[in-house]
């Protein structure tokens, strides 16, 4: 099964049990230690998450704020200025950094 794929049919398909399961499998290897793994998940999952409607609309739904200020460079490469700064509002981040209060 490739990660990213499965994952957009998910979302196409609203299947929740298996959107829990990819983004969880997703996080256990962006949090390995091994540079294989957490590599893999930042380039051939997480980098594409703002390529497809489906995951770019719900990104902050199911990947984690810290994990979001970690890949937001690979998405930055990939994403327009405004998008990225609408996903960032949606974690409450203003250029990626907390928002002052």
């Amino acid at each position: 099964m490739e990660l990213l794929p499965s994952t957009v049919a998910a979302h196409r398909n609203n299947d929740t049990s298996q959107l829990k399961k990819n983004y969880d499998f997703a996080e256990w290897c962006f949090r390995q230690k091994s540079e294989d793994l957490w590599n893999a998940a930042g380039v051939a999952f997480y980098e594409h998450l703002g390529d497809k409607t489906e995951t770019l609309q719900t990104i902050h739904q199911w990947v984690k704020r810290d994990i979001y200020i970690e890949i937001r460079q690979l998405l930055k490469q990939r994403l327009d200025e405004i998008t990225l700064k609408t996903v960032d509002s949606l974690y409450g981040l203003q250029n990626g950094k907390l928002k002052a209060t």
